[in-house]
């Protein structure tokens, strides 16, 4: 049963994944009811695979709620729903190990920082994609972070409520912008192994992959306008721009041997690549598999290109209802 006064509130955001659901509200029972002052807040947002069915069969050990929003609407409503003065957030394919509340408690106690967690760990026998891009992307170590993912992280009440939450208007990207609203009010963010816990939804074919990156690239405009600022799309900016120049050198009837041709296209086509690739194994701080990680960091590029060209053409679209002044067009020919 949930805490008469907790001091973890557990917030599970939840949308389908019925089958990663159930191990995970199973190792996060497990968990919680080690402790008794843990309480649990399952959301919903309108889940049509059977998922909501297998929330509301544990209503009588969590606070059980549906809605229809973003996921930091869903976070936002489950942090204001519970009492706890640390709010825990783990996604609905995330398994925690039967300690994890007390490793979670013990962290804080060390005083590090008031907003922590752990960034992704594999789940056993992961696929080929999953595990390159996992020891490409993640350090598995403890240490000071400018961004954890928000489905293993935690923070206090306190801070939490003073830097806003999670942004509702975005689609993706809230925890980026959650851990800069920390950082930004002066902040540290703490990543601890203690906290390590397993990621079952990962993507593990090349097409899913694909989908899954283009799918959070939506975190590159507002609605309002495209965020060029970010590293990674300034990157995939400079990918194109040699993509098209390889292109051209390949078409264009340039003084060129058809050796040279090649050489310079395929230099100017893995420049990005290799260069990412290269900055990533210095940040992990171990060798990946070349061939693999080269295809997935096009992937990622292209995946946010994508994003990006999905967004143009959205904002293209609001543009032309509302008019440019924000008035809808109907209004403007009245």
């Amino acid at each position: 049963m949930p805490a008469s006064s907790p001091r973890i509130t557990v917030v599970v955001p939840v949308f389908n994944k019925r089958a990663l659901l159930e191990p995970t509200l199973e190792a996060l029972f497990r968990a919680a009811e080690r402790r008794d002052d843990v309480e649990v807040v399952l959301v919903d947002n309108g889940s049509t695979d059977g998922a909501f069915d297998l929330v509301q069969a544990h209503a009588g050990r969590a606070v059980v709620h549906q809605m229809r929003g973003t996921i930091s609407a869903l976070r936002n409503w489950g942090a204001r729903r519970g009492r706890g003065e640390l709010l825990s957030f783990i996604d609905s394919d995330v398994v925690v190990p039967e300690d994890y509340f007390d490793r979670l408690v013990a962290v804080f106690a060390e005083g590090r920082a008031r907003a922590v967690g752990c960034e992704y760990h594999l789940p056993d026998h992961p696929a080929v994609i999953e595990r390159v891009w996992h020891e490409l992307t993640v350090r598995e170590d403890d240490a000071f972070r400018h961004y954890l993912n928000a489905g293993n992280f935690a923070i206090t009440r306190a801070l939490f409520e003073r830097v806003g939450g999670f942004p509702e208007h975005l689609v993706t990207g809230e925890d980026v912008e959650l851990c800069a609203a920390v950082r930004a009010s002066g902040e540290p963010i703490y990543q601890s192994q203690a906290l390590a816990a397993q990621h079952l939804g990962n993507a593990k074919t090349v097409g899913a992959f694909y989908r899954r990156l283009r799918w959070h690239a939506q975190g590159i405009s507002d609605g309002r306008r495209v965020n060029l600022s970010q590293k990674p799309t300034i990157m995939m900016l400079v990918n194109v721009g040699l993509l098209a120049l390889a292109l051209l050198v390949a078409v264009l009837p340039l003084p060129l041997s058809g050796a040279a041709r090649v050489g310079v296209s395929a230099a100017l086509l893995l420049f990005v690549p290799l260069l990412t690739y290269a900055f990533r194994v210095a940040q992990v701080r171990r060798l990946v598999n070349l061939p693999v990680a080269l295809l997935l960091v096009e992937l990622f590029y292209a995946a946010r290109f994508a994003a990006m060209v999905d967004a143009l053409r959205t904002m293209r679209r609001n543009r032309r209802v509302t008019g440019p002044k924000g008035r809808s067009a109907a209004t403007q020919d009245a």
